[in-house]
């Protein structure tokens, strides 16, 4: 009986040691990978849609027409931003931007069979600005986040307003189990929709990086 009890003891202990919640312990893990490590990741133009939000803002007879996604990684800081353009081609300057902000937590011996990199990502805080006169106009004219009076001062803090359809269609905060992976420049993620998963219940991981979606160090 003693035995089962602390076989069971020791089983608990190695789970919850899989994810890291020491910041000290998620920075040195971080800054390991060089690669990842403060340069910014930028994706292809997108024309529509993506990453299950944002589908009440890039939609047919919406002002704003396409978007340029990036990361960042600086220690176990991370950020998320999405520069949105009344262009269909990115072209042109920033009209509204949405920044999410948050830390990492890198499992740097566990990996998925094409070499992708486990990691835990919370973001905490969801920002936007308006830099330019037409994203004033585009965000007042779609009520973004619920309000009419967006001008071209400082960003706003909008977590609590994050999950509405005309804001950023996700809830924030949010916790994604995922994977990663850096190969020639470019930063891959985990195949998935990215709207969100339980870390504790790792069926929710992507198994496999998606290698259509790209993000390209600058």
């Amino acid at each position: 009986m003693k035995k089962i009890v602390f076989a069971g003891i020791v089983a608990l202990l190695l789970a919850a040691c899989a994810k890291s919640t020491d910041p000290v312990n998620n920075v040195a893990q971080a800054a390991n990978d060089k690669d990842i490590q403060s340069k910014n990741f930028v994706s292809d133009c997108k024309a529509k849609a993506f990453d299950g939000g944002l589908t009440g803002i890039i939609s047919i007879g919406s002002p704003i027409q396409s978007a340029l996604v990036g990361y960042r990684i600086d220690g176990a800081r991370i950020s998320r931003t999405s520069r949105l353009f009344t262009t269909n081609d990115c072209s042109g300057d920033t009209a509204i931007s949405f920044e999410e902000t948050g830390t990492v937590s890198i499992q740097p011996d566990k990996r998925t069979s094409d070499l992708g990199k486990f990691i835990d990502v919370d973001y905490t805080k969801l920002e936007v600005a308006t830099p330019i006169a037409a994203g004033v106009t585009a965000a007042n004219a779609l009520h973004l986040c619920g309000a009419t009076n967006w001008d071209v001062s400082a960003s706003r803090d909008v977590t609590d307003r994050a999950k509405d359809p005309l804001c950023y269609g996700v809830v924030v905060p949010r916790h994604l189990a995922t994977i990663y992976r850096f190969d020639a420049g470019n930063l891959y993620w985990g195949a998935t929709d990215n709207t969100g998963a339980n870390a504790s219940d790792n069926n929710h991981r992507p198994s496999t990086i998606n290698f259509n979606d790209k993000y390209k160090a600058q």
